[in-house]
């Protein structure tokens, strides 16, 4: 089994200004679909368009900002207000927040003889 992506390395945490803060933006991927759009064939040759689409919440979890559930490590940021704030709105239903859904969808051309 493969993993989803993940973008959080020690360049995209600590040199986000250089990759444009994928870790903040993305960090991982919950979950991802590849499907074919567009296909056409003629005799032995075939050219088309494949989609790939990863989704991810904008959200906190456990892990994000107590110790980790696998690995004990308590994230740097996790003591920051804001964090724990954004935590709690999140979570404790009588606020009724939900974080938002990121969907990137990125095309790659196909094309080969069969």
């Amino acid at each position: 089994m493969t993993s989803p992506p993940a973008f959080n390395t020690f360049e995209d945490k600590y040199l986000a200004w250089l990759n444009g803060g994928l870790t903040f933006a993305i960090n991982d991927v919950w979950a991802a679909k590849a499907e074919i759009v567009d296909f056409d064939r003629c005799g032995r040759f075939y050219k088309g368009k494949v989609r790939v689409t990863f989704y991810d919440h904008f959200g906190l979890d456990i892990p994000d900002i107590g110790p980790d559930p696998d690995t004990a490590e308590i994230k740097v940021y996790s003591v920051l207000g804001g964090f724990r704030s954004w935590f709690i709105l999140q979570h404790l239903d009588k606020f009724g927040y939900k974080p938002f859904i990121t969907v990137v969808e990125m095309d790659y051309p196909i094309k080969g003889n069969i």
